[in-house]
């Protein structure tokens, strides 16, 4: 039986390309936790001036417990979400609020409406989330919050 040296050398490049693709194969896009505070900054593009809120807009995402709270500009906003990192898909459920008058109810109507139409998400992994609707159009832009 002949020895042959070139295939014996092959055999690591054959099984480094194995295992290079087989760990590109796992590093599918997972989204990020999006546990935590995080304000809201624009509403389908339009930046939002927090001079004419009673408040900061924001959302407090508990991802074990899927419910969120949080304020629309105005009044408290609580309810249910159903997060799947895997997918990167976000749905809202069972929302509500409160029934203040403000002077400013035009962010809470846009930020509600822009609620309704969230089908998924995506993050840079920390700093910053978007909300997007079906067509993959941004229509909440929100960056994280930490509690101080």
């Amino acid at each position: 039986m002949r020895f042959n040296i070139n295939r014996l050398l092959a055999i690591p490049v054959v099984l480094t390309g194995i295992f290079t693709l087989s760990s590109c194969r796992a590093q599918k896009h997972v989204a990020s936790n999006i546990s935590g505070d995080w304000n809201i900054v624009s509403v389908c593009g339009k930046v939002i001036d927090t001079s004419a809120n009673e408040s900061q807009p924001y959302i407090h995402f508990n991802a074990d417990n899927g419910r969120i709270h949080g304020n629309t500009g105005c009044n408290r906003l609580m309810g249910e979400c159903t997060i799947d990192r895997s997918k990167g898909t976000l749905k809202f459920g069972n929302l509500g609020s409160t029934k203040m008058m403000c002077p400013d109810m035009d962010t809470e109507m846009a930020v509600l409406n822009a609620l309704e139409k969230v089908v998924s998400y995506k993050t840079d992994g920390g700093r910053k989330l978007e909300m997007l609707d079906v067509d993959g159009k941004t229509v909440l832009a929100l960056e994280f919050a930490p509690q101080e």
